[in-house]
């Protein structure tokens, strides 16, 4: 008994070191790219488009993302419309087919006829990059 009573003090002194330093955490979850799982619909009136698209991400961090216009010739100019999620904090699901978010985009330049791609570059609030997606063609006079 002699052994152990000196032993009271060292068992819990370790035990109290053990919560400080952490030795019940689990590992950090690895930041996983983001993605844009698909564009669903683009349709457009009076040079508005409305845009439905999923966002996934793994680890479930907010997603911003950077659209840009694709035409054959000339600028293409988007701007955020009344109505929209955003494109900035958009709430992921963590695997596809990805949670789906609204965007409302004024388009300005290209004709109304003329084939138009979005290109989408996720990014997501660590500062991870992904892959770029770029939409099926579409026009303003006829959606997607």
């Amino acid at each position: 008994m002699g052994i152990l009573a000196g032993a009271k003090p060292v068992l819990i002194a370790t035990a109290a070191l053990a919560v400080l330093v952490g030795c019940d955490k689990s590992p950090p979850v690895p930041n996983a790219a983001p993605v844009v799982a698909g564009v669903d619909a683009v349709s457009c009136a009076d040079r508005v488009c409305e845009v439905v698209l999923r966002v996934v991400d793994a680890d479930a961090d907010p997603v911003d993302l950077d659209v840009q216009c694709v035409r054959d010739a000339g600028a293409c100019t988007l701007t955020d419309a009344a109505g929209t999620d955003g494109r900035s904090g958009l709430e992921p699901d963590r695997a596809p087919p990805g949670r789906t978010h609204y965007l409302r985009l004024g388009v300005d330049g290209p004709e109304a006829t003329e084939n138009l791609k979005l290109r989408l570059l996720p990014t997501d609030a660590r500062g991870l990059a992904g892959d770029a997606y770029t939409s099926p063609a579409f026009t303003l006079q006829s959606g997607l």
